[in-house]
């Protein structure tokens, strides 16, 4: 696999089913980053409004936009249609990562159920923004992820500034096509040429977790092999 392919379907299956913390564990069992980037942090507190069963898995497609004021020129967001094809360039799952440039962020929604809808249709599995959302409570009956920063009932002003360019969200600067893995207890990319050495790696994290708590919960625990059983990990 090359840096350019993206992985296999049953990778993106496979990488469903572990924790985005155990994710990020196996990342820096690689050693190819250092171990305080590459996901999102506090610099912007990034809520997941619907937490699911299985973690979020995608390809990032990424916006820009601003809420405060009118578009100095062209139309609304909900009136253009040229960004679409960007979106159905990028393969599936996808996710919709948008970041609101606006300062401070959120004076006005990002999408509500009306562009969650477009979204889906174009194949997105989740909303990602730094700004605001609304309608949540409708967007989860359609099953997606929603993470933001913030909610508002208007959309304001809410227009696109750029199409396809390098995005922040709460600290993590993601690209077109980076492949996305997320919870409840935030995102992380990870490295599109290592997905086989990450899916292996999580095998050992979760392993090792799994000995240690069944340890703790045992007849058998003592100190001394705890610390053992740490110093291993």
């Amino acid at each position: 696999m090359t840096k350019t392919d993206p992985p296999k379907k049953d990778f993106i299956e496979s990488l469903r089913h572990f924790s985005t913390p155990t994710i990020c564990n196996s990342i820096e069992m690689l050693r190819s980053r250092l171990q305080n980037e590459g996901y999102t942090n506090n610099h912007e507190t990034l809520i997941n409004h619907n937490p699911q069963s299985q973690p979020m898995v995608g390809y990032a497609i990424t916006l820009k936009m601003r809420t405060a004021n009118p578009p100095m020129n062209g139309r609304y967001y909900a009136d253009r249609e040229d960004w679409w094809n960007m979106v159905r360039s990028m393969p599936l799952p996808r996710i919709a990562v948008i970041q609101d440039l606006d300062i401070p962020s959120g004076v006005g929604s990002i999408a509500g159920i009306t562009h969650a809808i477009i979204f889906k249709a174009l194949g997105c599995i989740g909303i990602v923004t730094n700004g605001a959302l609304r309608d949540i409570s409708l967007i989860k009956k359609e099953n997606m992820h929603i993470y933001s920063c913030k909610l508002a009932p208007s959309h304001a002003y809410s227009h696109i500034v750029e199409v396809g360019a390098p995005v922040t969200i709460s600290g993590l600067t993601i690209k077109p096509g980076d492949l996305l893995h997320g919870d409840i207890n935030g995102i992380v990319s990870i490295p599109p040429d290592s997905v086989e050495e990450v899916l292996a790696n999580a095998e050992q994290v979760l392993e090792k977790k799994k000995k240690i708590i069944n340890f703790f919960h045992s007849k058998e625990f003592n100190l001394p092999e705890l610390k053992k059983l740490v110093e291993e990990s």
